[in-house]
């Protein structure tokens, strides 16, 4: 019969090992990442054509595109910003170009932003964003069961983070933008630096590690 004392010893085991699991999971991982810093169209910003949609993510560990609702000839690439650059983003953390999305008669059109969270126990979504004095500012963002409504952004760049840790863990996860109330045609949002983040999900093996690591200390405590 197992004494009270290596029961004990058994339990504490198995507490470290969780520990350890919980521990791995405050790791962020980078999902997918649009710097929008290589659209470098010509006419002032026109030149999008129809298979420069879904645009693909720049870097990440999942894969990543953005799809829209929007004509071609009302998305454009305006000057970008720094703001909103993750540590290992691609490339230098240039202001480079953005992504613009123009024109009231899209009033109610969308974005979307598709990527596999599986690996993932947490969403985090931000990017730099900014409005002209009459573009869309009534901009809804949904993604799961997360979802934050009536959204406006400033006249010049500044960051925005949202929450959405109904897509953990989903392989076919997705966020989009419906944006309303331009009203002019030049009106537009630019968007930059558009990154999502989350929490890695521990691998067996990391979890199996650390509960080893546990037991060993045990053993040297006891012996």
């Amino acid at each position: 019969m197992r004494s009270l004392t290596s029961i004990a010893a058994i339990a504490a085991g198995v507490s470290i090992a969780f520990a350890g699991s919980a521990m791995a999971t405050d790791q962020t991982g980078k999902i997918a990442f649009w710097a929008q810093n290589d659209n470098a169209l010509p006419g002032g910003g026109f030149g999008f054509v129809e298979g420069d949609f879904p645009q693909a993510a720049d870097n990440g560990d999942g894969n990543g595109f953005l799809t829209t609702t929007f004509p071609i000839n009302n998305i454009r690439s305006f000057a970008g910003t720094n703001l909103g650059w993750p540590s290992e983003g691609k490339g230098d953390p240039t202001s480079g170009g953005s992504i613009a999305f123009e024109n009231q008669a899209n009033n109610g059109q969308t974005f979307t932003l598709n990527f596999d969270a599986s690996q993932y126990l947490s969403v985090n979504l931000s990017f730099a964003a900014q409005r002209t004095s009459t573009g869309f500012n009534n901009i809804d963002i949904v993604g799961g069961a997360d979802s934050y409504l009536g959204n406006t952004w400033p006249s010049s760049f500044a960051v925005f983070s949202f929450d959405f840790d109904s897509l953990a863990g989903n392989s076919n996860a997705s966020i989009t933008f419906t944006l309303d109330g331009a009203t002019s045609s030049s009106g537009n949002n630019r968007y930059d630096n558009i990154l999502l983040t989350g929490k890695v999900i521990p691998t067996p093996g990391a979890v199996a590690l650390f509960g080893l690591a546990g037991v060993a200390g045990l053993r040297r405590r006891r012996a």
